[in-house]
């Protein structure tokens, strides 16, 4: 719902549909492997993962980059901003890509990590994240700048004042990301969301209302805990 922060399972499960769409990719497509939230299981992200900023990090094998895709532009140092974690990763990724054999073991791990600089990044918007990160692992290809438009307008005109071009794109995109992610053929629970959406369909406009309002205040409460 509009406004509302995502939980961290949805991003996990967006990375599972990202990842049975990469099955029908044209034959000689670059590849993509999307990974979940908190690789890196560190007990400390859970317990704060209600309160965390959500972002990329992008790992480049052929072009051999670390790329960090965050819809903030909070002007602070990477280090206060995101605790090492790009560095923490990509550390972890070229342990195991040497323990492997891949070619990129030996040298990924020597990479810097680099935030990207979007010109549709936020000063202002601190709840979707999560919708600025879907947006970021679905569209983006490993090339920055004018190769990589995502469809979002900027936060605000150059004199500042914030437009809400922005704000109708993100609230389209969470729902056409509900209905892909429930519609979608890697959903085993399909045919029940579809029964679902059928009764629901033959409710009154009051009832369906009062569902909505009950729905709000129940994932509310889920977030909360």
């Amino acid at each position: 719902m509009p406004g509302m922060e995502f939980h961290i399972l949805v991003i996990s499960a967006w990375a599972d549909l990202l990842n049975y769409e990469e099955k029908f990719k044209q034959r000689g497509s670059i590849a993509h492997l999307f990974c979940s939230i908190n690789m890196l299981n560190e007990e400390d992200y859970i317990k704060s993962a209600k309160s965390s900023h959500f972002y990329c990090v992008c790992f480049n094998l052929r072009d051999m980059k670390v790329e960090v895709l965050d819809n903030s532009a909070k002007d602070i140092s990477m280090q206060a901003k995101y605790n090492k974690r790009p560095e923490k990763l990509r550390d972890a990724l070229s342990v195991y890509l040497e323990k492997i054999g891949h070619p990129a073991g030996g040298v990924i791990g020597k990479v810097e990590p680099v935030r990207l600089e979007m010109p549709w990044r936020t000063k202002n918007n601190v709840i979707d994240c999560g919708v600025f990160l879907m947006r970021h692992m679905e569209t983006y290809k490993g090339v920055a700048g004018k190769g990589w438009e995502c469809g979002f307008s900027k936060e605000c005109t150059d004199a500042g004042e914030i437009t809400y071009n922005q704000r109708k794109e993100i609230d389209d995109l969470r729902h056409k990301y509900i209905a892909k992610m429930l519609l979608s053929e890697a959903n085993e629970y399909r045919g029940f969301v579809e029964a679902e959406v059928a009764k629901y369909k033959k409710l009154s406009a009051d009832e369906k209302k009062r569902l909505e309002a009950k729905a709000f205040d129940a994932i509310n409460e889920r977030l909360d805990k």
